[in-house]
């Protein structure tokens, strides 16, 4: 992946509670791909995947390798998101509106080049969620750090965020919380009750995303 740099993006999350409550491992949603709403739909999205690219006016994306299905926001039309191995580690959005096939964003996500590609969902937020467990730049450190992605209209935005960062020498910790893409430095108590509200691990899921084969096209949107 071309974009990690110095990123190191793990499958686990290894830190113990005792260590770091931020640190807590999800557990595995329920490894099923929700139908999309209507044949329609069906269509449009075994399309773009036989293509395996997407050209829009602002967004190109190619060789799509992995993909999922899944209603992000609840409304009975269920998102397409796709993935590219080789890109970087964002997974790319869509859905369908009045027939066309419409590109909502970019979300992040939680994945390792040496892993099956997976999504976090939480459905009690219709949000996706974007895991970073550690990265490193100038002599500081960044993670766990979680960040929430909504629908809102035809866009997906950030919604909500929380992040420990630690400055070297590691006793030079700061903590950090954001909410529709505004952020503000808090105290190590105020982040804690943040994360606990909207990131603790009952609230998400883990999905494993599914290769772009003919043969998983069939099994989810049908001959």
């Amino acid at each position: 992946m071309k974009k990690l740099g110095k990123r190191i993006l793990l499958c686990v999350l290894t830190l113990s509670l005792a260590a770091d409550p931020m640190a807590i491992p999800f557990s595995a949603g329920i490894q099923r791909v929700e139908a999309a709403s209507n044949r329609k739909v069906k269509g449009i999205y075994k399309k773009l995947l036989e293509k395996r690219r997407y050209k829009g006016r602002n967004r190109v994306l190619n060789n799509i390798n992995y993909f999922y299905l899944l209603d992000i926001n609840r409304d009975g039309v269920s998102e397409l998101i796709c993935f590219n191995e080789y890109w970087d580690n964002s997974l790319f959005i869509f859905t369908v509106k009045k027939g066309k096939l419409v590109f909502l964003g970019t979300s992040g996500s939680h994945i390792s080049s040496k892993e099956t590609p997976k999504l976090y969902y939480s459905k009690k937020y219709k949000a996706l969620c974007c895991i970073e467990e550690f990265a490193t730049f100038g002599g500081g450190t960044v993670g766990p750090s979680y960040g929430y992605y909504r629908i809102a209209g035809t866009e997906v935005k950030p919604w909500k965020y929380a992040a420990k960062m630690g400055v070297s020498p590691p006793n030079y910790t700061h903590y950090k919380i954001g909410s529709d893409g505004k952020y503000r430095w808090v105290s190590k108590k105020q982040q804690k009750a943040f994360y606990k509200k909207y990131f603790a691990p009952k609230y998400i899921k883990e999905y494993t995303l599914l290769e772009n084969t003919p043969q998983n096209r069939i099994n989810i949107l049908g001959k």
